[in-house]
């Protein structure tokens, strides 16, 4: 199941949803509690099935389901430093994969310009991972429009991975640690 499909299965998970409560609040006032027909028990079925697809297509993009709005996704953004080593594990090999299946096979000269080392980057990853959820939040998200999908083609793309490129200039001819932080600089953070 692709990541595309998350509209298409929103749109029929809240079709049937509508039409189930339809029905249900119809037998309600007809005839009051009772045994559901079978069209009520297979729409009970479908609405589970697609709910479970819904579930699994927004954890494939990185969302979850949103609580204050059954059938809505809401994109999180990633705190790395944060994550379970379960979580940075499941969440790393997902960015891979959208750098591999979204960013070099849809925008090529923007993949080819990182390069392989970008994982030892906390910065690149940090701006790689956002290119990921904004990506996700603007072009899949169903409260997603045509301007949300144009923001980040035209601003969160060029600029996020225009900066994580800058990250790893110095790694053209192989990787290149970052900087590290001069010591009475960090110790100046200190309160």
């Amino acid at each position: 199941m692709a990541a595309g499909d998350l509209s298409r299965v929103l749109s029929q998970l809240g079709e049937l949803t509508t039409r189930l409560e339809r029905i249900e609040r119809a037998q309600a006032d007809a005839a009051g509690p009772q045994d559901a027909p079978p069209v009520v028990e297979e729409l009970r079925e479908q609405v589970a099935a697609l709910a479970g697809q819904f579930e699994e297509l927004t954890q494939l993009i990185g969302a979850t389901s949103d609580p204050d709005e059954p059938g809505k996704a809401r994109i999180s953004p990633i705190w790395w430093p944060a994550l379970s080593d379960e979580d940075y594990a499941d969440a790393a090999r997902e960015l891979r994969g959208w750098l591999r299946d979204v960013l070099a096979a849809r925008y090529p000269r923007d993949a080819v310009k990182l390069t392989p080392c970008w994982a030892k980057h906390p910065l690149a990853v940090d701006l790689l991972t956002a290119a990921w959820v904004t990506w996700a939040a603007g072009l899949l998200a169903q409260s997603a429009d045509a301007r949300d999908a144009a923001e980040w083609h035209l601003r969160w793309r060029p600029d996020l991975l225009d900066a994580a490129r800058a990250e790893l200039a110095g790694c053209a001819k192989g990787h290149q640690p970052p900087i590290p932080l001069d010591p009475d600089v960090l110790a100046s953070f200190a309160p």
